[in-house]
């Protein structure tokens, strides 16, 4: 592998977006975040062509394929923030430095990380599967747009009507950064939403949730187009389900304030048609998440029952308190309840969406006293930062890197991970990388622990 140099020059604050949970390298092909500045860049590059090098100068990224073009976009140039020596040493890559005024910048034409090992979830020597999830969805498909999506009535599920190219770049985003898994751009999707807010009929609405899928698939087949030499078993693409809050675009998905005046009925017969709009689809997996009260969280789960082939996780919209629902339900009685009432479909419980503080007091000891039944784990936080109505994400100073938390999640037992809310593709890449160091640390510890080792290889 060519020897990387030492950094020379950082970016400046000001040109990095108000989280703490956006470190370099940025995996987003010739994007930048959606604070950062958008301006084209020239340098002295190399491009690869039929297997040749050539060098020249560019003031345009590469044509980013349409939906019409599904060929390999194995040309894609990668722009990176360089980073430390640790980071770009994961990848395989062809280099080239340049400047731009007087920061420098680094770019490689590369595979994703640990493609060469990429499995579905990766194991470890106890052969206990640890599957990435993606990161926020309406966060990377910022990169992609220009349009404002945060406090818009539909969210990111507009894009599904108005720039579905954008939302098959967002999927490639997180499969390229190393994700097992992507989740249908559907979280906020549903079929009066779309009547009121895009002017679709009940029938284009219900269509327009299976186009979701459609992109999601088109994205995977892409991704197998880059690295079809490399790619075993194929990523799933999980069904985004959010809750009945979502769709009051009021913030109830973080208070549950609707579990008090909606009925459990009027929440079923909103849910059917949207879940059954994924399943006719494709989807095999559910992802039902952000779920604030348990009411709503018994109902789906019941819900899924009549789908005996689904598969779903649940997770759970929490309080600051480090032990509660967003209502106040308590919750980890509304999580091994809700697990007990479907353990043959429920492939995990958890939470997403939260500060990863607040996660550590939320899972300990909710398996105690369940060593035959534990309930399977997922996790998936935002950036800390918290969301206002009026004012958008606010409390941009209490971000914090989650990837530092990734080690003590997973001793807790947690099996599925990833990033929510203010969370990129270059979180995704970081997670996954915490992954391996601790399974690898797992590895050592057996093998220290083993006193008939030959050559340094355990032996059972």
């Amino acid at each position: 592998m060519t020897a990387i140099p030492k950094k020379t020059e950082t970016l400046s604050s000001k040109f990095l977006p108000p989280t703490a949970n956006i470190p370099p390298p940025l995996i987003l092909p010739w994007h930048t975040t959606s604070s950062m500045p958008r301006q084209k860049v020239s340098g002295s590059t190399k491009t690869r062509i039929n297997g040749s090098i050539t060098s020249g100068l560019e003031s345009n990224p590469p044509k980013t394929p349409t939906l019409e073009n599904s060929e390999s976009s194995l040309s894609d140039r990668h722009m990176f923030v360089h980073d430390s020596e640790s980071d770009w040493d994961q990848f395989d890559h062809e280099q080239v430095d340049y400047n731009v005024g007087k920061f420098r910048f680094r770019y490689r034409e590369m595979t994703p990380p640990l493609i060469k090992t990429y499995v579905h979830g990766v194991k470890n020597s106890e052969d206990t599967i640890i599957t990435v999830l993606d990161g926020g969805f309406a966060t990377q498909l910022g990169c992609h747009v220009e349009d404002t999506i945060d406090g818009d009535p539909l969210w990111s599920a507009r894009f599904l009507k108005t720039n579905p190219q954008a939302v098959i770049d967002t999927h490639l985003d997180f499969l390229r950064a190393g994700a097992d898994v992507i989740m249908t751009n559907t979280y906020q999707a549903n079929i009066n939403g779309f009547i009121k807010y895009l002017n679709l009929s009940k029938e284009e609405s219900y269509k327009l949730i299976k186009e979701a899928v459609s992109y999601a698939k088109i994205a995977r087949t892409r991704f197998h187009e880059e690295f079809v030499d490399n790619l075993k078993p194929t990523p799933l693409i999980v069904g985004s389900v959010g809750p009945y809050g979502a769709s009051l675009h009021d913030g109830s998905e973080y208070n549950g304030s609707y579990a008090k005046s909606v009925s459990k009925e009027v929440m079923m017969e909103w849910h059917r048609p949207r879940i059954e709009a994924l399943i006719e689809a494709g989807i095999t997996i559910l992802g039902l998440e952000t779920i604030p009260c348990q009411v709503e969280a018994e109902m789906l789960v019941e819900l899924i029952k009549e789908y005996s082939s689904i598969k779903a996780w649940l997770s759970f919209s929490c309080s600051n308190d480090g032990k509660s629902l967003a209502n106040g339900d308590d919750f980890q009685e509304a999580a091994r309840k809700c697990y007990d009432l479907n353990p043959q479909q429920i492939l995990a419980v958890g939470v997403n969406c939260l500060a990863p503080k607040l996660i550590e007091s939320l899972l300990t000891d909710i398996n105690k006293n369940r060593s035959t039944n534990p309930v399977p784990l997922i996790v998936y936080p935002n950036s800390g930062e918290i969301y206002n109505v009026e004012l958008g994400w606010i409390n941009h100073d209490q971000c914090e890197s989650l990837v530092s938390y990734v080690p003590k999640w997973l001793d807790l037992g947690v099996t599925w991970i990833g990033g929510c809310c203010r969370t990129y593709a270059a979180d995704v890449t970081r997670i996954k990388n915490e992954v391996l160091k601790w399974q690898h640390a797992q590895k050592q510890k057996r093998i220290m622990e083993n006193p008939i080792v030959t050559n340094g290889i355990e032996v059972n």
